[in-house]
């Protein structure tokens, strides 16, 4: 039994005994696998935690006592930025993890988060970062364009000197396959309001967070199958009426987005399971399938970077923005040149960029997974 089996047999509620025959390496190589799956915390809440060895048992109890006391910093850094933007005249939806935390999760805890995920209007965008600069947020990288991504990552350091982190969306997806299945107006009808974050934080309804939950890991990470974000739809699933997973495959099917859809469902089942009766779900996904589906080629494990940029100019009207896109790809800014190679001088730009060039040319081709 590898660390990943027990793993996802522990999380499916299974009788998931230690191995006897663990090698000495075996535990340390658990609570990695763990912590790469974002599922640590998680475990504290497992039958199969009982029957673990106590030194098991002892090191989630502390990752859990760690991730409660984060978690209340969290929350009040969430707060402020909501609240913030709000007075500001913008409109943020929490989006993924930060907001699953508190709708989905017994604790907000169990769900770890290394940053927040916010979605704004298109419009709203230049505002939202001239606010969050106010809090004390710096751009964390450079690359920029209007083609190449529709998010910009932040940080700063808050006063108990801890890294906040934060990606401001203003689409849900950077592929271009994806980056318009919503428009923000759509979700914000919609949207359901998170409590526990005041009175600003709203986030995604469940119908829509299903869609960019199995969207989200297609789009952005190569079908990955970590642990956390399939329990993050087990959790959606589980706790939508067959109406409303109706309705998800409904609009699943609308947006052509059906085959992702249905496969990270499919996926969910097979790996860390459902508290609801698995046929069910599959019959409302499994027949809603459209005719013309988009983004299936996202569904393979061995995509390369240039795969993703030949759908992204696939799915683009015109040569104009197809140029622009290539042009935002082989040239970004100059200020994410002199970051990322550590130079001020305006000589040494056309030599970075050759330099990227060369060595970059390879990833183009060599698959995520």
């Amino acid at each position: 039994m590898t660390p990943e089996t027990l793993l996802a047999a522990a999380l499916r509620d299974e009788i998931a005994p230690w191995p006897t025959a663990a090698s000495p390496d075996f535990e340390a190589d658990f609570f990695h696998s763990a912590a790469d799956h974002g599922v640590a915390e998680l475990l504290s809440i497992t039958a199969a935690l009982r029957d673990w060895p106590r030194t098991v048992q002892a090191a989630v109890l502390r990752r859990r006592r760690d991730a409660a006391a984060a978690e209340i910093i969290q929350r009040e850094s969430h707060a402020e930025v909501l609240d913030t933007l709000n007075e500001s005249g913008v409109k943020a939806l929490l989006l993924k993890g930060a907001a699953l935390a508190y709708t989905h999760y017994p604790q907000p805890w169990l769900r770890p988060r290394l940053d927040i995920d916010l979605l704004v209007a298109p419009d709203d965008r230049t505002r939202a970062v001239t606010t969050l600069q106010g809090l004390g947020y710096h751009p964390a990288t450079h690359f920029a364009g209007e083609l190449v991504t529709y998010q910009s990552q932040l940080r700063r350091v808050d006063r108990h000197g801890l890294i906040d982190r934060l990606d401001l969306h203003w689409r849900t997806a950077n592929p271009q396959v994806f980056a318009h299945t919503f428009a923000f107006d759509e979700l914000k009808r919609e949207a359901v309001p998170v409590p526990q974050l005041g009175t600003n934080a709203w986030t995604l309804c469940p119908v829509h967070s299903l869609l960019l939950a199995c969207i989200h890991r297609v789009a952005h990470h190569a079908n990955s199958d970590r642990l956390v974000w399939l329990y993050d739809i087990r959790l959606i699933v589980d706790a939508m009426s067959h109406t409303a997973l109706e309705r998800a495959a409904d609009e699943a099917a609308s947006k052509k987005v059906h085959a992702v859809v249905a496969a990270g469902v499919r996926r969910t089942l097979e790996m860390v399971g459902s508290g609801v009766h698995n046929s069910a779900v599959e019959r409302a996904l499994e027949t809603r399938r459209g005719d013309s589906e988009v983004g299936g080629e996202f569904l393979r494990k061995d995509r390369a970077k240039v795969d993703d940029l030949l759908a992204d100019l696939h799915a683009l009207s015109g040569l104009g923005p197809r140029l622009r896109l290539i042009r935002e790809h082989l040239v970004p800014p100059p200020a994410y040149m002199r970051k990322t190679y550590g130079f001020s001088s305006p000589v040494l730009l056309p030599f970075a960029y050759a330099l990227r060039a060369v060595k970059g040319a390879g990833k183009w081709f060599r698959a995520d997974s």
